[in-house]
């Protein structure tokens, strides 16, 4: 009998042993038209995003605008009303020498940054807002500089004109104020003014500290401080470092008080029992130093002691 042969096949035993003759992806036609679409939906949703985000910047810069505003307010209207907030002495009769707007005009037609240029050169102005109420009105907020010195200055040819100085340490002219609070104010000496490129003068350094001071005395002796006429900034150091800093009062009495700008509660203090110890025994006195240790009592040049120091 003859032997039965097998014979080997040729066939792979698996996938993975099938020879790839392709290496690229296969891309049917729908697979292209999908992409297509996902393409253009993606595009879509940027134009989309585009005129959106640009219809509501202009929506933005309409509704801020003035031709929104006069749409609000029925059209613009002929301005009949100037309405003045301040929180000082300034009023309508000064507004009025300030700006001037000619008769019948349109509420929209007023140019309010020249106003508020105008009035926010005025030295007294410390801030100011001007802003349209429709349909017919104007109002104009004010915040003003407060005093706390005075000084009296000379022109060239020898004028002399008083300056207010505020707590910030402007220099301007004050208008409007009642003559008992300029009267109130001591005179500032001993500083060097510097004018601007304009022809103001620079804020001087330090008044804030200043100004705090004479607060503080006032509420403690208002009775003395006020007899108090000039504050001299001479060896007045605004920042401090300085230890031999020190403010010089003059009084309408003819004495001066020399002050540590350190320990105030107890130079007032010494203050008072000084003199109400040279007023009992009615000695009359230049000088008082209490920028010390010990306070310096200089007598007048009449009494027959020299100075005395208290402890």
């Amino acid at each position: 009998m003859a032997k039965k042969t097998t014979s080997k096949s040729n066939a792979p035993s698996t996938w993975r042993s099938i020879q790839q003759s392709f290496s690229g992806r296969a891309v049917t036609t729908h697979a292209r038209k999908r992409r297509w679409m996902i393409n253009l939906k993606f595009l879509g949703g940027l134009i989309t995003f585009a005129l959106l985000s640009c219809a509501i910047w202009g929506g933005v810069k309409y509704l801020r605008s003035e031709s929104f505003s006069r749409l609000m307010a029925g059209g613009s209207e002929r301005m009949r009303a100037v309405y003045l907030e301040t929180d000082g002495v300034l009023d309508e009769q000064w507004l009025n020498q300030q700006v001037s707007l000619p008769e019948n005009i349109e509420l929209m037609a007023v140019d309010i940054e020249a106003i508020q240029r105008t009035l926010r050169d005025n030295g007294q102005v410390r801030s100011v807002l001007v802003e349209r109420v429709f349909p017919d009105a104007l109002r104009i907020r004010i915040a003003e500089r407060q005093p706390v010195l005075r000084m009296v200055l000379q022109d060239s040819s020898g004028k002399k004109f008083m300056r207010l100085i505020s707590y910030e340490g402007d220099i301007y002219p004050g208008q409007r104020y009642p003559a008992d609070t300029i009267r109130g104010l001591p005179y500032v000496a001993g500083v060097t003014l510097h004018r601007k490129e304009n022809g103001d003068y620079q804020p001087l350094d330090g008044i804030g500290d200043v100004a705090d001071f004479l607060h503080h005395a006032r509420r403690l002796m208002p009775d003395r401080v006020s007899e108090w006429e000039s504050v001299s900034l001479a060896d007045f150091d605004p920042s401090g470092k300085t230890l031999s800093s020190r403010l010089a009062v003059t009084t309408s009495k003819g004495y001066t008080i020399v002050f540590s700008p350190n320990d105030l509660d107890e130079q007032f203090a010494e203050l008072e029992t000084i003199l109400k110890q040279l007023e009992r025994q009615r000695q009359r006195f230049d000088h008082i130093d209490l920028s010390m240790q010990d306070a310096v009592v200089k007598l007048a040049e009449a009494t027959p002691r020299g100075p005395v120091r208290f402890r």
